[in-house]
């Protein structure tokens, strides 16, 4: 593994909005998650809100070609206790999603307390941005009971095609002004109960359905 990244929570969304550390490149990777941790940045959040505070707990972003998916590597997530993670990538220029089209994210996990799945909180949750305040919430679909994803992704990697008109298994709702035609950023949260000292979270094959 390398590039690793280490942060805590700041103020909310402000790793969407701050400069990165490594240059941002004049394109993106169509696999968003290939070689590129560098250019990932992370929250820890302890409540219902990416901005409640961590009490100072970190999160590690990595490369690791030894876990992986597709390509040389996946974006490992290495949490240092069961709080909400929160990572976050903006794109080096906006671009157009298809509104029809699908989104592609593989998932696998490491943790001996569950993942949350309530009324306020999915394991995972992809959020696609159009400004701070205005973006696409992506949520797997079903009720408090259901086994959420990242549970599913403990036992081997689980393969999402999520299609963005929220036709399938997740649904698709609209905060503020957010617009198809100007995505500028993406974040995937997910959160542990109970009060385990760490768990990991692999990430891989990130496909956004750009459009001309």
């Amino acid at each position: 593994m390398n590039h690793t990244k280490i942060a805590v929570l700041g103020s909310a969304l402000a790793f969407l909005i701050a400069c990165n550390a490594a240059p941002v490149p004049a394109t993106d990777p169509t696999d968003l998650t290939e070689a590129n941790a560098q250019r990932w940045t992370v929250q820890v959040a302890q409540g219902e809100t990416p901005s409640d505070p961590g009490n100072g707990q970190t999160a590690a972003l990595s490369d690791d070609a030894a876990i992986k998916r597709i390509g040389a590597t996946a974006l490992r997530v290495d949490a240092a206790a069961a709080f909400r993670v929160q990572v976050g990538y903006t794109l080096a220029t906006p671009v157009k999603l298809d509104p029809e089209g699908t989104l592609q994210l593989s998932l696998k996990a490491k943790n001996t307390e569950a993942f949350q799945k309530t009324s306020y909180t999915q394991s995972p949750t992809v959020l696609l941005y159009t400004g701070p305040n205005d973006y696409f919430s992506v949520e797997s679909k079903g009720n408090p009971n259901d086994i959420p994803l990242m549970e599913i992704a403990k036992a081997d990697w689980v393969d999402s095609k999520i299609l963005l008109n929220g036709l399938g298994t997740w649904n698709v709702t609209k905060v503020g002004n957010a617009d198809w035609n100007s995505i500028n950023a993406v974040s995937i949260s997910f959160d542990s109960f109970g009060f385990s000292p760490k768990y990991q979270v692999w990430l891989d094959g990130l496909i956004l359905p750009k459009r001309p």
